[in-house]
């Protein structure tokens, strides 16, 4: 509600690292019940911008790869720096932050909304926190 959405904004990009664990967290408790949520909620957006700049931007530097096009809802990041990107993942933000979270698989991952040349950057989408999961998992 209003009181925590005040709470989250005072916090800042620790705010939105809360509203993604805690979606996040719901989403696997709906899976594992077969209660699936919504998937067009406003957070997905709040958290598609926290895993894109947070997580996949250190995860594209740190393998040493070049620059990387994301476009979910609407939105549109580049990351691995700046010129043509030499791939482009165009998908919804739900699917995005699912997948940035561990919860798809390299298969799934890999079959995405690719153009370009995207085989080295599916390794990206695990990092320190995060691997792909063991199977596919569908939501």
């Amino acid at each position: 509600g209003p009181q925590i959405d005040a709470m989250v904004d005072a916090f800042g990009r620790t705010g939105e690292q809360l509203l993604v664990d805690l979606t996040s967290h719901e989403f696997d408790v709906r899976h594992a019940l077969g209660r699936p949520g919504p998937k067009d909620l406003p957070v997905w957006d709040i958290a598609a911008d926290f895993g894109v700049t947070m997580l996949l931007a250190s995860s594209v530097e740190r393998h040493g790869l070049g620059p990387m096009a994301v476009l979910a809802g609407g939105r549109s990041w580049q990351v691995g720096g700046d010129g043509e990107p030499q791939a482009t993942l165009t998908t919804s933000p739900f699917e995005l932050v699912r997948a940035l979270m561990g919860r798809r698989s390299a298969a799934q991952v890999a079959h995405m909304g690719w153009s370009g040349w995207p085989a080295p950057y599916i390794q990206a989408f695990e990092n320190d926190l995060f691997h792909f999961a063991a199977s596919d998992i569908l939501e």
